[in-house]
């Protein structure tokens, strides 16, 4: 008989899939749907272990299959789902696990994977809606906690994550993906501790979950490991080599490793782009759609930071100071982050949200806006596109302010630069033509000073040295040098301040490493992150500012002259450790940049004990700043719109030597 045939089929393919013979179940099970094709059993059996071999292609087929003669079984909308997200298929996904949740409104698990779903569609609000219900209707199971956490996470509700992730872990504590996830949660929360020892949990769990030593690599990078973080990031990049961005964070890191040279991140740039963006780029650029020379130019940028922040301080006067009649701003956002400044190019741009998006669906979007000339402000950091860049989507594409060192793309035509930060001879190691400005650098003042602050005379206090940057930048070297300088100046101080520095934890390391260049715990001030008043009140406390390398400054270095601190500079043999001898040369005080370590250490003591020149930098630093190009914004968005009218007219007239 037909159907007693079809079972007996079903019992023989479960027996043999349980015994590992998953192939041989394949094609039991296709024999079984051949003798009954009204059967959903045998195409949903089919699904799920051609879903165990990896073929999610054939798994959604089979799963859909089964959908269509059984809409209403228990777990074959999800199933469906989950093969086509693992097939890269998820926006497929969300109308089949919608039209699974009109028929049962309050199944936990057609909640929480739509839930999940709707969050990496960038749909945060309404994930959390969803997996809320998905909690409330079985608040003991772990996947739905595990993925509202996540949901949370995308909003930028770090601790309401974490409290979400921590009760996955507790109803499932075996799972490896659970204690990824809340590592990520920790560190978003500014517990960098907590997130490393999770992610090194996740691994022990399962030592080859790619993700935990991508997300291990990416803590121990912010809490300045950096040899550690490049070893997580190298072995996240053996065990997933289809994944770009295990590659692109070793990228990243490569450019404060201390040990690494120029030929060295430019080679990583190179390797990251052949693999993943040349067999996306098509041959010839995309040709102009309204080759007019002189019309206002449409230009898209693209970011996954448009807030507040090392980018956003540089790009966001930049672009709300467009000219209308020269440029139509287009903003690319890829965060859920927003401040102020978001605002302000909420108003002056037009505004796409395209968190969710697949790389080939930006590069469609830029499309379909026109957009004449693309800018990527990310490179290889967070929030990075250049997948979509690599597609062409425009007729000219650049990357600038974002980072010093370039993308390795070919697809990506100029790099934005000073002579300082690419200085003549350095063109080789930039896949990118350089395009340079007259500074690299623009800066507007920060809300809390919008006037540099009066100084007046130095307090009695001893001399205090100040760092200010990423943990990561904190090399062997610069530490060295600091302990020469305050070895030499026994009453001095140094005041370190940055996220993390408030956990002992965090700061052990570094505090090792001072004593042994000879410097003591009680000659050392370590704190933590805060508001952006009471970080630059303490920028006040500071009398000298300690640029770091090889990795330097940007940002705070402008900060600091803004407050009055002088910083002290080593021009680096690297793009991303000249950035504020860029900003010295900028404002006229090339005399605090050093060629040599030795200079570099004598300039901080040199400058440390003459009293008179130190009070007169802090007297002036902020009112020479405020008078140089750097924070001349008409002048610099005059001649970046010039620099996007001679490149669209180059590119008008076909390819040509860059």
């Amino acid at each position: 008989m037909p159907e007693a045939g079809a079972d007996a089929d079903l019992a023989e393919a479960i027996e043999a899939h349980r015994a590992g013979r998953s192939a041989e179940a394949v094609v039991i099970l296709r024999r079984a749907a051949k003798r009954r094709p009204d059967r959903y059993e045998a195409f949903a059996l089919l699904g799920q272990v051609l879903q165990d071999l990896r073929d999610h292609s054939a798994a959604a087929d089979a799963f859909a299959r089964a959908v269509a003669l059984a809409p209403g079984a228990p777990g074959l909308a999800s199933a469906l789902a989950l093969s086509l997200k693992a097939e890269g298929r998820a926006r497929e996904a969300i109308p089949a696990l919608e039209r699974a949740l009109r028929e049962s409104p309050d199944d936990a698990e057609i909640l929480a994977n739509l839930g999940g779903l709707y969050r990496e569609a960038g749909r945060a609000t309404e994930a959390v809606e969803l997996l809320g219900r998905a909690v409330a209707a079985r608040p003991d199971w772990a996947p739905a906690h595990n993925n509202l956490g996540n949901a949370l996470l995308a909003m930028g509700l770090a601790e309401e994550a974490v409290r979400a992730l921590e009760r996955a872990r507790a109803l499932d504590p075996r799972r490896a993906s659970i204690h990824c996830n809340l590592g990520v949660a920790y560190k978003n929360a500014g517990r960098l501790a907590e997130a490393i020892a999770t992610e090194r949990e996740a691994i022990r769990k399962d030592p080859a979950f790619a993700d935990a030593h991508l997300n291990l690599g990416d803590g121990l990078l912010a809490a300045g490991d950096v040899a550690g973080a490049v070893a997580a990031f190298r072995r996240a990049a053996e065990l997933a080599p289809a994944n770009p961005a295990a590659l692109a964070n070793l990228v990243f890191a490569l450019d404060y490793d201390e040990r690494s040279t120029q030929e060295e991140m430019a080679r990583a740039r190179r390797d990251w782009a052949a693999r993943f963006a040349e067999p996306l780029t098509p041959p010839e650029r995309t040709a102009p759609v309204d080759p007019d020379p002189d019309r206002p130019l449409r230009v898209g940028y693209v970011s996954g930071g448009f807030a507040r922040g090392s980018v956003g301080s540089i790009v966001v006067p930049l672009i709300a100071g467009h000219d209308p009649k020269a440029v139509r701003a287009y903003c690319y956002s890829d965060t859920a982050r927003s401040d102020d400044a978001t605002a302000v190019l909420k108003r002056t741009a037009v505004w796409r949200d395209v968190r969710g998006t697949s790389d080939a669906a930006l590069a469609e979007a830029v499309r379909a806006d026109r957009i004449d000339i693309l800018v990527d402000l990310s490179a290889h950091m967070a929030g990075s596109r250049l997948l979509a860049f690599a597609r062409r989507p425009a007729p000219v594409q650049i990357t600038g302010w974002g980072n010093a060192v370039g993308t390795g793309l070919a697809a990506i035509d100029w790099f934005m630069a000073d002579a300082t930060v690419v200085p003549p001879g350095d063109e080789r190691f930039h896949a990118e033509g350089i395009w340079r400005l007259s500074t690299w650098l623009c800066f507007e003042p920060p809300a809390a000073f919008p006037t540099p602050p009066k100084r007046g005379k130095r307090p009695t206090r001893p001399l205090t040295f100040g760092y200010f940057n990423r943990l990561s930048k904190l090399s062997a070297a610069a530490i060295a040098a600091w302990c020469r300088a305050l070895r030499a100046l026994p009453e001095s101080r140094l005041l370190l301040k940055y996220r993390g520095l408030d956990d002992p934890k965090i700061r052990a390391p570094f505090l090792r490493a001072f004593a042994a260049g000879g410097v003591t715990e009680n000659r050392l001030d370590f704190r933590g992150a805060s508001g952006q008043r009471a970080h630059l009140e303490t920028v006040l406390e500071v009398d000298i500012v300690l640029d770091p390398f090889p990795h330097g400054g940007g940002v705070t270095a402008l900060e600091g002259l803004w407050m009055g601190a002088p910083p002290v500079a080593l021009r680096a043999p690297r793009p991303s450790g000249r950035t504020t001898a860029s900003l010295l040369t900028s404002i006229g005080a090339p005399e605090l940049i050093a060629e040599t370590v030795e200079d570099y250490v004598g300039i901080a003591l040199a400058l440390a004990r003459d009293p008179a020149r130190l009070e007169g930098y802090h007297a002036t630093l902020g009112s020479r700043l405020a008078a140089s190009i750097v924070m001349d914004m008409p002048r610099t968005v005059a001649e970046v719109e010039a620099a996007y009218r001679a490149m669209w007219r180059r590119a008008l007239c076909g390819p040509a030597e860059r």
